[in-house]
């Protein structure tokens, strides 16, 4: 099996090149994901990333519409078969799946000098458009979801992740958590520099 790695999808019919990776590379593979909030599923996920409590979400801090997101039941099987190509070709690979793949764990990518040096995410996203912004004298308060207003377009867009449902739909995210809901802001501040 020969993996190539590609920067874009334009690569695909450029002039050919080695994209292969190093020997023992590091591979982090997420899929399968639970959206729906289970508190005791995702507290035992969190508990095995070691990690300290997170702050809740903004009361804002809605998606459009309230609709909760369905779990993609083919990315279970595509994150597996991905991750079995990657063993084969001798890549060390995690997969993050269920509540595994919450956002704490996404996070901890990016915490120190290690990053993964190949990165597969199979999960839904979003993205809302510029907002139209009026030329009003007075700014009234806005019933909409701060991430889905902002003028910022890395806020207005993202990933989700394991548990994401709740603060999707009602605003709150469960104490000491972080929501499910990372943005592309969070993604950018993160050091993943030498992911492919």
């Amino acid at each position: 099996v020969v993996l190539h790695r590609l920067g874009s999808t334009r690569q695909l019919v450029t002039e050919e090149r080695d994209y292969s990776f190093p020997n023992q590379a590091t591979a982090v593979v997420f899929g399968g994901i639970q959206y729906d909030m289970d508190s005791l599923a995702l507290f035992s996920a969190v508990q095995a990333l070691h990690k300290t409590s997170r702050a809740a979400a903004p009361e804002s801090f809605r998606g459009a519409e309230g609709k909760a997101w369905s779990y993609l039941q083919w990315t279970e099987i595509e994150a597996k078969s991905v991750s079995a190509l990657l063993t084969k070709a001798g890549a060390r690979v995690q997969m993050r799946q269920g509540y595994a793949a919450c956002e704490e764990s996404f996070s901890g990518l990016g915490e120190s000098d290690y990053a993964p040096d190949i990165l597969h995410l199979a999960t839904h996203a979003f993205f809302f458009p510029a907002p139209k912004i009026k030329p009003a004298v007075v700014i009234e308060p806005s019933a909409k979801p701060v991430f889905q207003t902002a003028t910022q377009p890395l806020m207005r867009s993202g990933l989700i992740l394991a548990g994401a449902n709740r603060a999707w739909t009602s605003g709150k995210s469960l104490d000491g958590f972080d929501d499910g809901i990372l943005t592309s802001y969070e993604i950018s501040q993160m050091n993943l520099g030498s992911t492919g």
